[in-house]
């Protein structure tokens, strides 16, 4: 029943976030799909103020059958996330979602910054210590955190 599906769906994902340690997880809406003869390129809507664009091989888009209006979970491993705090700084990764930092967990090699974004999210990075010291990051600090559109993993749920 549907109770079962819900139950068996929420362990897939939680050995799925083992699996990939990924801390980071959204769920979205496909707005919009760029098959490529290798790739596609989908982009998910996980509120009125944030997308997300994930690249992924033509196989997976067929395996997870995907179409427009479908709801899919992403997944970025903190350790794919790059923190920035440079309003002026060009980067490249086609992710760049920015919020202000709410919490930062210092450890003795990496540290984790967990930026609150608009919408009610979190996203995590998790970078060296020492860069969260070179960059002087605070509580309630502007900052992106940016990944690169490969570094989302795309995962459906089909009861």
């Amino acid at each position: 029943g549907e109770q079962y599906d819900i139950s068996r769906f929420r362990r897939l994902l939680r050995r799925i976030s083992m699996r990939s340690s990924a801390r980071n997880q959204f769920m979205g809406t496909v707005v919009a799909l760029r098959p490529g003869p290798v790739e596609f390129e989908v982009t998910l809507q996980l509120d009125e103020k944030v997308h997300l664009i994930a690249v992924i091989t033509r196989e997976s888009a067929e395996s997870l059958d995907i179409v427009p209006g479908q709801e899919l979970y992403a997944l970025i491993k903190s350790s794919s996330v790059m923190l920035v705090t440079d309003h002026e700084l060009k980067l490249s990764t086609r992710n760049q979602l920015w919020g202000k930092i709410s919490n930062i967990y210092r450890g003795p090699i990496n540290s984790e910054i967990v930026i609150s974004l608009p919408g009610d999210k979190t996203v995590c990075a998790v970078i060296t210590t020492e860069s969260a010291q070179n960059m002087q990051l605070a509580e309630g600090q502007d900052a992106c955190a940016a990944f690169k559109a490969s570094a989302v993993l795309l995962c459906s749920y089909q009861g």
